[in-house]
Parts: structure tokens; C-alpha cells; sequence
């Protein structure tokens, strides 16, 4: 895409590919998907599996660059390629071209659906204000995505943090509709009607209206003796979640959010926000990732009641020995805000 892009000309694209792929692809994902696989302790096949990929993708992404940011893709050119074979600078290095022998594009297919399900997973939470820490019990989606979707189903979980996902035909059980007309379409189309239009639309059932729109690509009204067939342009149709769900959706594709959360997913919630205040701890203490360490708190019941009840959990993530609590809070204590509940914390190396 990139050499075509050049070819026309095309250059301010060119740029704003490389950028999305360095950010969303390689950064926010896939280094970030193999956090565990690069911090593991031994550096065996798996881990040199996964720089061997950083560093080709750097490397590529660096002779990409060149002819836009020359000096930052020398840098990067000069610190990574030690083969004796080596270009005296990434500017006299060769254009990267593509490999057809290496593209799989049912893998890409795969993985652009899971990056696009887990976008919108993303957005509804956001708009419902309950963090990636918090678990949920459920995701719904599109039913036509399962076969596709199913080897891919715990990493969609993992990244979107819910204990299930389930399929369905359409979201009309968790969201009510309103459909209106789209008055700048209309207006030319249908002028005097307009009106009339929009009280039939009112007068009828949003759900049965969506439906034959999903259905046909229109639907047929009579209005004042005429027929009027409406299509998805002509029509503004909004979506409102119904009590314990949120939905979010794009052109091709929704997904439904179970937002009901039990007593359970709260403490599950509450030691995952722990977790992530005493991994911020370790590192402002400097710890190495090895080290072991004794975590110290004062809670409350609620936040109390969590640790126990993940207290194994709690201490696998951190590293930690043992898990004291105190019955009082105390200065040597580090405050935090535990998804609203206060508590006090101290970490130190064993």
C-alpha cells in the first residue's frame, strides 16, 4: 500500500499509514498483547520468537520511514543492524518490499475482527464509565461472526475483560430503538409528505421497523394513499441501551456489554485495582521484576472482603510473599482509592 500510495504521489498518506500501523499495530497491540512473552525470565525459543519479530518490524519500519524522518530512522537503523553485510546507512539500504510468500490473509481477517470487536467493547465501556479492570459476566455479538470468531474467543475475553462471550441474531432484546426521518433526504424526495411521513414512523413499532430494514434494505409506508419506501439513508434510527447492557456499533458490526455487576465481579474488580496500585508501587520503589516482596494494608470490609477472597490471585500478579492487614490505617501506609473505597497500602522487598 505504501509503494503504491508513493507512486501517486500520495505522500501525506504514506506518513499517516506508518504512523497507525507503529501505534495501533505494532505498540498498542502486539507489543502489548506479548508483554509476558518479553519479560519472560529465561530466553528461550518463544522469546527470541518475539524479538526477532520486534526487531524485523523496527528494522522495516525504519527503511520505510527514511525518506520522510531521515534522521530518527538512521538512529534506529544504526542501533539495530550489526550484520557485516550491513548498509553503511538505512538511506542506501533497499525500499522493503512485500513478501506475498508471508501474508496470511485469513490470519489478518481473524485478527482485524478481534481488533475491531474489541474496539467497540472498548468504547462502550468508556461511555458507560466501568474500567478494563472491572469484569463483566458477558459480550454478545453478531451471530455471523462465530465461526469465525471462535478460536479467537479468549483473547477477545482477555482484552475486553468478561467471563463469557454468547451470540446472537440481532441486539433488539438490549436496545430500544427510535426511528425518525432524515429531513435533509427526504425533504427533496417526499416534500409536502415530509410530515405525514414522520407520523407514520412514529405511529408504528421502531423494532418491527428496524427489522425490515435489516431484513428488505427498506421499508414501505402508506402515506395519504401514496406508498413511500424508505431506505437506511432516508431514516435516522438511534439506539438506546436498556437497563444492564450497553451497546456499541459501527457499519459492520455491534457488540453488547453486560453491565449488571454481582458481588462477585466487584471483588474480583476491587483485587484487580489493587494489583494494578501495588505494581505502581514497584516501580516507583524501583524493584526488579523478580523481586519478592510483602504487601501490608488497611481496608475497609469491602475492599477487606476482596483480598480474601483473591488473595492467591493477588499474590501470583505481584510477586508478593504474604499479605498482612492491619486493623487501623497508619503512616507508613501509601493512601489509595480503591474504585471509591479508601485504603492504605506498604510494599517492601523480601
Amino acid at each position: 500500500q505504501i509503494r503504491a500510495d508513493m507512486a501517486e504521489y500520495e505522500l501525506t498518506k504514506v506518513v499517516r499509514t506508518i504512523q497507525t500501523f507503529v501505534i495501533d499495530e505494532l505498540s498498542n497491540w502486539y507489543v502489548r498483547r506479548n508483554r509476558e512473552r518479553f519479560w519472560a525470565p529465561e530466553m528461550n525459543r518463544n522469546k527470541k520468537a518475539v524479538y526477532r519479530t520486534l526487531w524485523e518490524v523496527l528494522v522495516g519500519v525504519a527503511k520505510l520511514m527514511a525518506p520522510f524522518a531521515p534522521f530518527l530512522p538512521e538512529d534506529i537503523y544504526g542501533n539495530l543492524v550489526r550484520s557485516p553485510a550491513k548498509q553503511p546507512s538505512v538511506h542506501v539500504a533497499y525500499y522493503p518490499e512485500p513478501d506475498e510468500a508471508l501474508i496470511d490473509l485469513e490470519l489478518e481477517r481473524h485478527m482485524g475482527l478481534v481488533i475491531d470487536l474489541v474496539s467497540l467493547g472498548r468504547a462502550a465501556r468508556n461511555r458507560v464509565q466501568i474500567k478494563v479492570r472491572q469484569p463483566l459476566a458477558a459480550l454478545r455479538i453478531d451471530r455471523k461472526h462465530e465461526a469465525l470468531l471462535k478460536p479467537m474467543e479468549d483473547l477477545v475475553k482477555e482484552e475486553l475483560n468478561v467471563k463469557a462471550i454468547h451470540y446472537v441474531e440481532a441486539p433488539d432484546d438490549y436496545v430500544d430503538y427510535t426511528v425518525k426521518p432524515n429531513f435533509a433526504v427526504l425533504g427533496p424526495k417526499y416534500g409536502s409528505l415530509l410530515k405525514q411521513i414522520g407520523q407514520a414512523l412514529a405511529g408504528s413499532a421502531a423494532v418491527d421497523l428496524v427489522k425490515a430494514l435489516r431484513r428488505d434494505g427498506q421499508i414501505t409506508l402508506t402515506v395519504d394513499g401514496q406508498t413511500v419506501q424508505l431506505t437506511a439513508e432516508d431514516l435516522e434510527v438511534r439506539t438506546a441501551d436498556r437497563p444492564g447492557y450497553a451497546m456499541e456499533a459501527d457499519r459492520d458490526n455491534y457488540v453488547i456489554l453486560e453491565t449488571t455487576l454481582t458481588s462477585a465481579l466487584v471483588q474480583e474488580g476491587l483485587a484487580r485495582e489493587i494489583v494494578s496500585k501495588v505494581q505502581n508501587m514497584r516501580k516507583n520503589a524501583q524493584f526488579e521484576l523478580t523481586d519478592r516482596i510483602r504487601i501490608t494494608y488497611w481496608a475497609g470490609p469491602e475492599v477487606s472482603a476482596a483480598v480474601e477472597a483473591f488473595q492467591a490471585y493477588i499474590q501470583e500478579e505481584t510477586l508478593a510473599v504474604a499479605i498482612v492487614r492491619r486493623e487501623t490505617p497508619g503512616e507508613d501506609l501509601e493512601e489509595w482509592d480503591i474504585n471509591g473505597y479508601p485504603a492504605g497500602l506498604k510494599v517492601e522487598k523480601i
